[in-house]
């Protein structure tokens, strides 16, 4: 319930009991330069003439001198109050407001009813002071951490800003609302202003900071404040990592598969599943890493997380242990020595065709006359070699045929 309503509630139940009361609050925030309004509603006895009443307020005491406003004589007021002082009677019938604080203004205030009118009667309600604290800038603007909130669930969050001059109210605006964000100022205690945004959370809300700004017309000053956003999530993006250490799982190596997520809070379970024959069998193991060691049922695996908001599985592993490595040390041996063994053989048929080309071709046939000139270029020796005809002397490029 709002402070007028509460008048509203205290009036009636003091009207049923015929005595003098007042509503107002003990204490009162005001910044200098602006202005306060001291919310106030009072009753009195129902045989007292209410429209022969004189409503004065006073600073400090109760002496003529410190008569700060006077519903029926205006010349009583204090000279420095004069025109600072009004009654607003749509908040109570006592309400008043002071305009242009000043550091001098910080003092108790308390409120007198005086009955011209027979019978008359006076009463001042010095049980009932109100402190007004002066201070040379607005309360701190509060953004309330918002309860845990939830992807996908409608939430808020509220900016709180107190200003005892409600008749020139604080404007209050998020500098960095989403398309999806609404605000509104809703009505609260008095002095105290609310903007609430509203919003449907996702994952992208989580980390996200949001800030609220206040502006001050009376003052023509900004102030502002924000809070960091704590969004729950369900698993997302969830992906199997393999990784191999050690030989291979035929030979009694390991491989490790992690199941990786992205959720708030973390997951409370993991369940693996390995397929075989187009079938999924359920795993025993429910840790984040699942490790084979030397596991004959090498195959795809894949797995599903699970945490307080819902659950999310990951694509199978498309068979990554059943990838056979080779040993690479035997195999760089057999092909070095296949390679050289080979390009021996090559370089031999090279070899042997230059010599049948060049020196057995026709037009360097059998010499018939005691000495044959080479053409150059030939690759055997360019001499002169003494041939005899004998089938036994036949001398052909220097070699002995």
């Amino acid at each position: 319930m709002d402070y007028i309503g509460t008048f509203i509630v205290c009036t009636l139940l003091q009207a049923v009991s015929g005595e003098w009361s007042l509503e107002v609050p003990q204490e009162i925030s005001a910044v200098r330069g602006s202005c306060v309004v001291i919310p106030c509603a009072f009753h009195c006895p129902q045989n007292l003439n209410s429209s022969r009443m004189a409503k004065i307020w006073y600073k400090g005491h109760d002496s003529a001198h410190n008569v700060i406003f006077h519903s029926t004589k205006t010349g009583t007021v204090r000279e420095d109050f004069c025109g600072r002082t009004y009654f607003l009677m749509e908040w109570g019938n006592c309400t008043l407001e002071i305009k242009n604080i000043s550091a001098s203004d910080q003092d108790d205030y308390l409120f007198r009813v005086e009955v011209t009118a027979e019978p008359k009667s006076t009463y001042t309600y010095r049980n009932s002071k109100v402190r007004v604290n002066v201070s040379d800038r607005p309360d701190k603007v509060v953004v309330p951490v918002p309860k845990k909130m939830v992807e996908g669930i409608p939430a808020q969050v509220n900016c709180k800003a107190r200003f005892s001059c409600f008749t020139r109210p604080p404007i209050i605006n998020w500098t960095d609302p989403s398309a999806n964000f609404s605000q509104a100022l809703t009505p609260s205690e008095y002095g105290q202003y609310s903007a609430v945004m509203k919003f449907v959370p996702s994952y992208a809300d989580d980390g996200r900071s949001v800030r609220c700004q206040v502006y001050y017309p009376d003052l023509n000053r900004t102030t502002q404040a924000g809070v960091t956003l704590s969004v729950n999530y369900p698993p997302r993006n969830t992906s199997v990592v393999v990784s191999r250490s050690g030989s291979t799982p035929q030979d009694g190596g390991n491989v490790s598969l992690s199941c990786r997520t992205d959720s708030r809070p973390e997951p409370h379970r993991y369940t693996w599943f390995r397929v075989e024959r187009g079938k999924n069998t359920t795993l025993s193991a429910q840790n984040k890493t699942l490790r084979l060691a030397g596991d004959p049922h090498l195959g795809s695996y894949f797995c599903r997380v699970t945490n307080t908001i819902g659950s999310d599985t990951s694509p199978s592993t498309s068979q990554p242990c059943q990838d056979k490595v080779l040993d690479e040390g035997p195999l760089k041996i057999i092909i070095t020595v296949f390679g050289v063994f080979a390009l021996i053989i090559i370089v031999g048929v090279i070899i042997v065709y230059v010599r049948i080309h060049y020196c057995w071709s026709p037009s360097h046939g059998l010499a018939r006359s005691a000495d044959v000139h080479l053409e150059p270029g030939n690759p055997c020796e360019s001499r002169h070699i003494p041939v005899s005809m004998g089938p036994k002397s036949l001398h052909h490029c220097g070699a002995i045929l």
